[in-house]
């Protein structure tokens, strides 16, 4: 990637952790940690109780704010269309609903509100592992189209294994 590629991505990552970390203070939910990671962030939280509802916003807040600040980015032209580009790339990719990722978290507790934890718990895995295998079935395609762009495939094959076998 080049380096100005490699810029806009951090920063898009770091408005996007950013917003996760606003949404919490707002909601008064405590941090304990911050792991850097090669996808993000690993935030862990206090030990206070919250509604199901909070922990959806924190979920979403970071695809939010990447969605809003990339497109807000895309009228302007260099970095700052790069910047949307990638933002809007993350924020949607985030929202998708798939345990592990930003959408899956808020679907959980989403059904969580609505359902015995163990159902919730197994709706999300059912709706997880098959929008995994409809991504991974996507990326072989365009891995064949593309002659060869691999980016999908292996974050399909990380979410699958992710998935299957636990974090």
């Amino acid at each position: 990637m080049p380096p100005a590629q490699l810029v806009c991505f951090a920063l898009a990552i770091a408005v996007h952790e950013a917003a996760h970390l606003a949404a919490m203070r707002l909601l008064g939910i405590s941090v304990l940690q911050i792991r850097v990671l090669p996808a993000g962030l690993e935030i862990s939280r206090g030990g206070e109780l919250t509604s199901y509802g909070a922990d959806a916003a924190v979920s979403l807040a970071g695809p939010a704010a990447s969605v809003v600040t990339g497109a807000a980015c895309l009228a302007f032209g260099g970095w700052f269309r790069l910047y949307g580009i990638l933002s809007l790339i993350l924020g949607t990719f985030n929202a998708l609903p798939i345990l592990g990722l930003d959408g899956g978290a808020a679907l959980l507790a989403f059904l969580s509100a609505r359902l015995p934890p163990e159902k919730a718990k197994r709706f999300s895995n059912a709706v997880s592992m098959s929008l995994t295998v409809a991504l991974w079935t996507a990326s072989v395609w365009i891995m064949l189209v593309t002659d060869g762009n691999a980016s999908l495939f292996v974050i399909s094959c990380l979410l699958f294994f992710s998935q299957a076998f636990g974090k």
